[in-house]
């Protein structure tokens, strides 16, 4: 019964993401060369050191921001989505920054790659809405090179759906980057806050989920960094606590 189900929720999740591609490729286009240009180049690059010409693939690329900054990093860069929509805006965005990656239409736990070809996989906020995350890091160490990254950008997003301190947090905080109109254009994303309420990860402690996951899976060398956090008190008791928003997660695949 759990095979339809997941089916379902990839289906769901494919189209709502095909609604937001517009607009999700002007906050691209933004990040690669607009307001926030360097920002994410930056972080990628202080995760990855790899030889010209390596092959990595960006996985949930949407509008393609890791593929065509591995792409600019010297890296022989793929990108994969299983949102039609949004691999029309990837490859545009290729075309008008001059890069040559390939993009195909692909599910995140189903990959167009052989055994042990790449040697990154990259995603960024991808994981949180798979609806099952653990089969799609079996098929990333799958395609993985030994002693090859894992790469990605996630956050504990729709979180306050079911914990008061994030929804205290969603509440009290002004409408998140991504969320502004301009990127947004005017698409009704109630659907996908239900579609979240049924995804495993809404309700998971994250990012120690993550490391948990992966060291179970057997990656090694796994890191936390360029977290973004609040702190938020609980009005009644006056406790503190200090959540984590967003994050990035580096794990390498053991040589052996």
């Amino acid at each position: 019964m759990s095979a339809p189900l997941t089916t379902d929720l990839s289906r769901a999740v494919s189209h709502y993401w095909d609604t937001r591609a517009e607009g999700y490729s002007r906050r691209t286009m933004d990040e690669l060369d607009g307001s926030l240009n360097g920002e994410w180049a930056e972080k990628l690059a202080s995760l990855l050191d790899l030889p010209e010409g390596a092959c990595v693939a960006d996985v949930g690329c949407g509008p393609g921001l890791f593929a065509l900054l591995a792409a600019r990093m010297g890296c022989r860069a793929a990108g994969c989505d299983a949102s039609p929509e949004m691999l029309v805006r990837a490859r545009e965005n290729a075309r008008r920054a001059g890069l040559d990656v390939d993009f195909v239409l692909a599910d995140a736990a189903d990959l167009p790659f052989e055994d042990g070809s790449l040697s990154a996989v990259l995603s960024r906020y991808v994981v949180w809405n798979l609806p099952n995350p653990r089969e799609a890091f079996r098929e990333w160490l799958r395609v993985l090179k030994p002693g090859g990254l894992i790469v990605y950008a996630d956050g504990n997003h729709y979180r306050y759906l079911n914990d008061p301190d994030y929804a205290r947090a969603y509440a009290m905080e002004p409408v998140p980057y991504g969320h502004a109109d301009q990127f947004v254009l005017n698409v009704d994303t109630r659907p996908m806050e239900r579609i979240a309420r049924t995804l495993p990860l809404t309700s998971a402690d994250r990012p120690g989920w993550d490391v948990e996951t992966l060291l179970e899976m057997g990656l090694t060398d796994i890191i936390i960094c360029h977290p973004q956090t609040t702190e938020v008190v609980n009005p009644e008791t006056g406790a503190k606590r200090t959540i984590v928003k967003e994050f990035m997660i580096a794990a390498r695949k053991a040589l052996g």
